[in-house]
């Protein structure tokens, strides 16, 4: 027992820098002490910043404190929550009519503070609108208090930042925000110094909305509203019709004013704006039909009970070869998971084809036959300048810009007589020989490393699109009396290329060869070492990339030249072997 505790003070004198009898050194311990003297000033720190309570609450809100008055007004709107309305409306609860008993007293609200000033003039009278002169005194929160003067009964009453039935119960003594009078100025009301500049903020100013609707009740109905939850009710249904049919007689004034005047004034916009909103217009359709389809591949089990299992099973084989069998390539855009939908409804998608470009096209047309893009409603202006200014393109480029929205101008039954006219002329004209020969001499020359016969190719190609632009104009506006074509003659350089950025080829889809390429996995080889099957792995890894891009070179170009309204999804397995071996591909594609 003796010899066991000569052995623990001996441990415990290791670690210790002082030992009986004088100093001992040791680094361990000596490393401790640096350490612990570094970490000293970050324990207070992070005492210093540790968050108080409030920032705890499950109702506190950082944004608050980051953007003042903004975030919390926008809180206010969105949580409709009465505590963060009364800190934006104080002025909106004053104007009340009734006067204060001891029964029914006139209540105050407050948020931020445990009092309020409070004026108070008494009760108007057939002589003058105040009772008494304007007398201020301090309200606070606990019991009622009189005004010194009239004896008008005032409650404070304080509200949380809490949800809560009694949180709710106050809300209906406020004006809720709504999104029209955000950050708009149409009533303002200046109540700060800063009313004497020129220009004021918004969180400066109160503002009193234009759009309200108000009951005007007695005070009997008023006591009888805050007591009786039904008569309450009935009477807020009251007043939500009242609203209803106000706002749909503005609608009215406004709709018979325009009418009057000639319609609605021309919207001003510049083209590029005008290009935006189309393709956001086209882009948001899109969404549309990629949430749909979405939303059927995550109820397919109750679209097709019978053959659900069938189809589930064939997705999750053909999956499994992809992932787990193989490496798969996918390419022109193709996702695992459009995959596995294109596999579960193989049946479906034979019989009723999907065609993205097809798809943009109708989306294309519906946008059009709103009539919300006529250029008819817009005045189409300048962008470089503050000042509304005329639109100042050259006459070629506001031509093709009308052409390449024709339509939304022309009506469906004259643009689809007209489209299809210039549809059938351009498949004549890019079947011929000229045509043919044209494209045969730019990809020799884009292959060769001879620079003036590349240019001279190209120079070819490029012409012959101005050529086609022009030509297509001309077949559309072939039977427009009004139409004059002297301004496609003897065309300088930038009129020439805004003709060739005019192209559509109707012949050849926009739409990009979309698929994907297995490769087999090459199978582990127990009889080799780790090293020679790393090594292999390497060669196998770098055979396929090489064939790969080989592979997607080809399916380019062929698509370049044969490319069709529906290209569907190009599918492809290969196995490439050991080197040694004889190469052995097997594909197969998929075309709609």
């Amino acid at each position: 027992r003796k010899s066991n505790k000569n052995m623990i003070r001996t441990f415990a004198r290791s670690f210790s820098t002082i030992q009986p009898g004088g100093s001992y050194f040791n680094l361990g311990n000596a490393l401790k002490r640096v350490q612990g003297a570094i970490k000293a000033p970050g324990k207070h720190l992070k005492r210093l910043m540790e968050p108080s309570g409030r920032d705890y609450s499950p109702f506190a809100n950082t944004t608050e404190d980051a953007f003042d008055e903004v975030a919390h007004e926008w809180q206010a709107l969105i949580t409709n929550n009465p505590y963060d309305i009364q800190t934006f409306n104080m002025l909106e609860q004053v104007m009340i009519a009734n006067f204060g008993t001891v029964d029914n007293p006139h209540v105050i609200f407050t948020a931020d503070a445990p009092f309020r000033y409070v004026g108070c003039s008494g009760t108007q009278n057939e002589d003058d609108y105040e009772g008494h002169e304007l007398l201020m005194f301090m309200l606070r929160e606990g019991p009622l208090q009189r005004c010194p003067s009239c004896g008008q009964v005032f409650k404070l009453v304080r509200l949380r930042n809490e949800y809560s039935a009694e949180m709710d119960y106050y809300t209906s003594n406020f004006i809720p925000y709504n999104y029209e009078e955000m950050g708009e100025m149409d009533h303002t009301i200046n109540m700060s110094i800063l009313r004497f500049q020129k220009d004021s903020y918004e969180p400066s100013q109160f503002e009193t909305p234009s759009n309200r609707v108000y009951t005007l009740v007695n005070p009997d109905e008023h006591d009888r509203i805050l007591t009786d939850p039904a008569y309450r009710l009935q009477k807020t249904k009251t007043l939500e019709h009242k609203t209803k049919v106000f706002a749909a007689s503005l609608d009215q004034i406004e709709k018979e004013f325009w009418e009057s005047t000639g319609g609605h004034p021309r919207y001003p916009i510049n083209k590029i704006d005008y290009d935006t909103l189309f393709e956001c217009e086209k882009a948001i359709l899109k969404l549309d039909r990629e949430f749909a389809k979405i939303k059927k591949f995550e109820s397919r089990k109750f679209i097709d009970r019978a053959n659900h299992e069938r189809r589930e099973n064939r997705m999750k084989e053909r999956a499994a070869n992809r992932l787990e069998k193989g490496y798969t390539l996918y390419f022109g855009g193709l996702t695992e998971d459009e995959q596995k939908y294109r596999d579960y409804f193989e049946t479906d998608l034979q019989r009723y084809p999907e065609d993205e470009m097809i798809e943009e096209q109708l989306d294309a047309h519906d946008i059009f036959a709103s009539g919300d893009y006529n250029f008819d409603k817009f005045d189409f202006q300048e962008i470089y300048t503050a000042n509304p200014e005329e639109d100042a393109t050259s006459i070629i480029e506001k031509k093709l810009f009308r052409f390449k929205y024709r339509a939304a101008n022309d009506p469906i039954d004259v643009y689809l007589k007209r489209q299809e006219r210039v549809i059938s002329r351009q498949n004549a004209r890019l079947g011929s020989k000229e045509y043919t020969q044209i494209v045969e001499n730019y990809e020799r020359a884009a292959q060769s490393d001879n620079q003036l016969a590349k240019a001279g190719a190209e120079n070819a190609y490029l012409e012959f699109l101005a050529k086609e632009t022009a030509q297509a104009y001309r077949d559309y506006y072939e039977d427009d009396k009004n139409e004059d074509f002297k301004f496609l003659e003897n065309l300088s350089a930038p009129e020439t290329a805004h003709l060739i950025r005019g192209f559509e080829n109707h012949v050849i889809g926009n739409a990009a060869p979309r698929g994907y390429i297995t490769y087999n996995k090459r199978q582990w080889q127990p009889s080799q070492g780790l090293w020679s099957n790393f090594l292999a792995d390497w060669v196998y890894a770098k055979a396929i990339s090489y064939d790969a891009e080989q592979y997607l070179a080809e399916v380019t170009k062929n698509d370049f030249k044969h490319q069709s309204l529906d290209l569907g999804a190009k599918t492809a397995q290969k196995q490439i072997p050991n080197e040694k071996k004889e190469e052995k591909k097997e594909t197969t594609q998929e075309k709609k």
